[in-house]
């Protein structure tokens, strides 16, 4: 189910970084305190604030990670290690996040898209994509739960 989400996101693993960032919409207050936007970066498009904060603080410190200060610079995360240690502490945070791994471990496509997009942007697409890599691995998922 996980595979399905972020082949999504990442329009099948090409982008790291939102499509149309700096666009229009900025996650934040309004910009974040370090006067950088907060858009979507890395295989599952993180995006606000708070957010980096949180992963900043709770893995990266605590993983001597320091000098990948993704609050102060966020487009570190556009490098490809450095995004994906974003997406992994997304997924481990109390939230939306723990709750998108604990419906994709129960094969739960929808209750998925819901907790990573907060509505469901893509679904078909999404549901798409995780019954290919489902039925290429042997695995059960269930579409609209």
């Amino acid at each position: 189910v996980i595979l399905g989400q972020v082949a999504h996101e990442s329009g099948n693993f090409k982008y790291w970084k939102e499509i149309g960032a700096g666009k229009g919409r900025k996650y934040g207050k309004p910009a974040g305190p370090y006067n950088q936007v907060y858009y979507g970066r890395g295989p599952i498009q993180v995006t606000w604030y708070e957010n980096y904060k949180k992963i900043y603080e709770t893995f990266f410190k605590k993983a001597g990670l320091e000098q990948y200060d993704i609050v102060k610079n966020p487009d570190l995360a556009l490098d490809p290690k450095i995004g994906s240690l974003l997406a992994m502490g997304w997924f481990m945070l109390p939230g939306n996040g723990k709750k998108a791994i604990d419906a994709a471990n129960a094969g739960k496509v929808k209750s998925c898209t819901r907790y990573i997009n907060g509505g469901y942007n893509g679904l078909e697409d999404r549901q798409r994509k995780t019954l290919a890599y489902a039925k290429d691995m042997g695995v059960t998922v269930n579409l609209n739960a």
